[in-house]
């Protein structure tokens, strides 16, 4: 599914009609679309439109009118007085057609959503925010039009109020709002109806296909697949970078083919007992933290494919310095997390001009941090613009992870409330890591954050459960993924 922000789609459908399309063909297919997925929905009983007075009402009205003639009947709440004449006209197209008209929702069934469209730009209040929480409240089976009444359709945060839908049927594309912030809350099972309007996309939902790592050859030994180096943990975090090493080990088994472990000297004890199949490498530290080191880092990377690093390592100038040390040195893949974002929070600048292939992987917290400027309305453009000042590809991780390398833009939607639990974005690092020495940096990124969040939903399908799921019970299920 392509995501396209609106100010796109608005232009796109300005080009069709200038082309010969006309509004009226555009609302018919519009409400066509809506009509058959009510169509689809008639069984559960009486049907209500509620209709808005901009274009998403006229879609509803339309929809109407379009069941009446298959033998449908759907009766109208037609909220405020229109000042648009495509939806006034159909309000009286629908009372020619003998329609029934009412105020009040209860007692619907399956009720289509058309109040306020992806125009909406202020608060919800009075009436039409008393009607949309009746509407939540009525317990009716909801299919919004377009995006669910009173979601700003570039944030994906309510306005105020905004209809809880269990379908939402989009026109031309996906809107950044049905999927980003609290967006996917609202909009239940989301599908593109397509309304012959060709628009500009800004990025795509990531496929399966997209997420497919390369085979391997039958002849062919670890170091075709990759060394990677783990650097992180102090005393206060010890297990976050062996989590992460696991996850590069363990990942669709088509990960690293060796990795290193690369810990603070002091806390050899609590990895000695514990590191199996990796090597163990101890680099300098003070009081259980890293120091810098140039010898030390230098002979780290010189023969890595992929380097991960801030996992659990502390926030310290020390955690800055190698993480720009190593960007500006190292020529494979630099997965920059956790403590490493921290530490170079207000000095990025630092990073631009780097020698690697960079990566970073900030929660929405981290990379509030990273970018100063950021706001819900324009997350997503931020975002793009962060990738595209270093030259990087940025993982912004939520419940809708965008994956962009400032040109091409990914939104995952694979994983589970279960992969809310600290510990899951060190796993996540991991993959990426090990993914990395066999595909691209964006390709590694895409295909990490696909291929964890199934990860995430078989572990939680496994156990039964999406509260006690751990970091560990996910990198379990990393090896059944194809």
């Amino acid at each position: 599914m392509k995501v396209a922000y609106v100010e796109k789609i608005r232009n796109a459908e300005k080009a069709a009609m200038l082309a010969g399309i006309s509004e009226d063909e555009l609302i018919a297919r519009a409400a066509t679309a809506l009509a058959d997925k009510l169509e689809k929905n008639s069984d559960k009983g009486k049907i209500l439109c509620v209709a808005g007075t901009g274009n998403n009402g006229s879609d509803v009205l339309e929809a109407a009118c379009i069941l009446h003639g298959r033998g449908i009947e759907a009766d109208i709440l037609a909220f405020g007085d229109p000042t648009n004449g495509y939806n006034a006209a159909r309000r009286e197209k629908a009372k020619e057609l003998g329609l029934k008209f009412t105020t009040d929702p209860g007692g619907y069934s399956v009720v289509a959503d058309g109040l306020f469209g992806v125009g909406l730009n202020r608060e919800v209040e009075g009436e039409a925010k008393d009607l949309i929480n009746k509407i939540n409240a009525c317990g009716a089976y909801v299919i919004s039009a377009d995006i669910p009444s009173g979601l700003c359709a570039e944030s994906g945060y309510p306005l105020g109020a905004a209809t809880e839908a269990n379908e939402t049927v989009s026109f031309v594309a996906l809107k950044p709002g049905h999927l980003l912030g609290e967006g996917r809350n609202y909009c239940g099972k989301l599908s593109v109806a397509d309304i012959g309007v060709k628009c500009e996309v800004v990025g795509s939902v990531t496929s399966e296909d997209e997420a497919k790592l390369p085979d391997r050859k039958p002849v062919s030994h670890k170091g075709n697949y990759g060394r990677v180096k783990i650097i992180g943990g102090s005393e206060t975090m010890v297990g976050a970078p062996l989590m992460s090493y696991e996850s590069a080990v363990t990942a669709l088994r088509a990960g690293a083919g060796l990795v290193t472990l690369c810990v603070p000297r002091s806390l050899a004890p609590a990895y000695q007992a514990r590191v199996t199949e990796n090597t163990l490498r101890l680099m300098p530290d003070r009081a259980g933290k890293l120091v810098f080191d140039e010898p030390t880092i230098n002979e780290i990377i010189s023969d890595a494919n992929a380097v991960v690093f801030g996992n659990g390592a502390g926030k310290s100038e020390d955690i800055a310095k190698i993480a720009v040390y190593i960007a500006r040195n190292f020529s494979g893949t630099l997965v920059l997390d956790a403590d490493a974002l921290n530490s170079i929070a207000g000095r990025e600048n630092e990073l631009t001009g780097h020698k690697c292939k960079l990566i970073l992987t900030p929660h929405v917290g981290e990379f509030n941090r990273l970018c100063g400027n950021d706001n819900e309305v324009s997350r997503l453009k931020n975002v793009i613009t962060y990738a595209q000042k270093l030259d990087a590809t940025v993982c912004y991780k939520s419940a809708t992870t965008v994956i962009t390398d400032g040109k091409n833009v990914r939104f995952n939607l694979t994983g589970t409330p279960a992969l809310a639990k600290g510990g899951s974005g060190d796993v996540l690092a991991g993959i990426i890591g090990a993914f990395s020495c066999v595909m691209p940096a964006f390709n590694a990124a895409v295909a990490g954050c696909y291929h964890f969040g199934k990860a995430g939903e078989r572990a939680a399908k496994r156990l039964g459960t999406v509260t006690s799921v751990l970091a560990g019970d996910v990198i379990i299920d990393l090896k059944y993924a194809k």
